[in-house]
């Protein structure tokens, strides 16, 4: 008995040897999975990211001397048909006028040409609430540019067109009829014709929101109420796009605009719908022939 009674610490003793060798051999080799990982971390960092997930951005950024006086704001590019790029902006002219001035960018000279004056696009002096910039689409060679000028005593939105990509653009022609508050917006569509979109003062307190067709040879329609709301609803920002041309069937427009006080508006949306128009109109007083 008193014999057992010995061995048994012996015992215990010797099978705790093969439990802290074991211990020690689990800790070494978690130390050198680490440093493994470490040291493949590492290489990661100094590889190139796979350009399929993560491609690298590259690029050349040149300055080119700008075709704009000092004073222009409200620029505006577009791409035109013939590989170049239209380059709009608000500049004083004579007699201190904020004018609307064009350019076009030449991608193989990398240069603009001299600029152009399209029209006035405020009162004088100048008043940073009557200005806004243009509106412009361009599409086939022909460029369209839509303009808000804010003057008390005659507001106004005016539409110029240039045919020959930006090189020349037609004297500026009147949209609307009455009262325009603003927000002006634009469609060419591929054969030439041009629809836009303004809103104006309507009735006593109340907003519209009306629509015109503009023929390839200048011929105005008759516009077209899209909306009305009282002016405490606030109709605002109205924005048309293209959703299809005229082929067999007729040319769709999608239009959007905000109603409602700031903080509680909802956007309205519409699809528009319009058949071949006839030929008759107002006649434009540049007298083009139409397309």
């Amino acid at each position: 008995m008193g014999h057992a009674a010995k061995t048994a610490p012996a015992m215990a003793k010797a099978t705790a040897k093969p439990d802290s060798a074991l211990a020690e051999t689990h800790r070494t080799g978690f130390a050198q999975r680490m440093k493994c990982l470490a040291a493949f971390l590492a290489l990661c960092l100094t590889l190139d990211p796979l350009a399929a997930e993560t491609p690298r951005l590259t690029l050349d950024s040149t300055l080119v001397p700008s075709p704009a006086t000092v004073g222009a704001h409200s620029p505006s590019l577009v791409p035109t048909d013939n590989g170049r790029v239209l380059l709009s902006w608000i500049a004083p002219y004579a007699d201190n006028t904020p004018t609307l001035h064009v350019a076009t960018f030449d991608s193989a000279e990398k240069t603009w040409s001299e600029p152009s004056v399209i029209g006035p696009t405020g009162p004088r002096p100048p008043d940073a609430k009557a200005t806004t910039g243009p509106i412009t689409a361009a599409r086939n060679g022909r460029i369209a540019t839509i303009w808000f000028v804010a003057d008390e005593k005659d507001p106004r939105v005016l539409l110029s067109v240039s045919t020959d990509a930006g090189q020349h653009f037609l004297i500026p022609q009147r949209i609307e009829d009455t009262r325009p508050t603003g927000s002006p917006d634009l469609v060419l569509l591929d054969n030439g014709t041009i629809f836009v979109s303004w809103l104006e003062h309507y009735n006593r307190d109340e907003s519209a929101l009306w629509l015109r067709r503009i023929s390839p040879g200048g011929h105005l329609s008759v516009p077209v109420l899209l909306a009305t709301a009282p002016a405490t609803a606030h109709l605002a920002a109205p924005r048309l796009a293209r959703v299809k041309d005229y082929d067999t069937a007729p040319a769709q427009l999608l239009l959007a605009y905000a109603l409602g006080e700031p903080g509680a508006s909802q956007i309205v949306t519409r699809l528009l719908t319009l058949p071949r128009p006839a030929t008759n109109g107002t006649r434009s007083p540049c007298n083009c022939p139409d397309d």
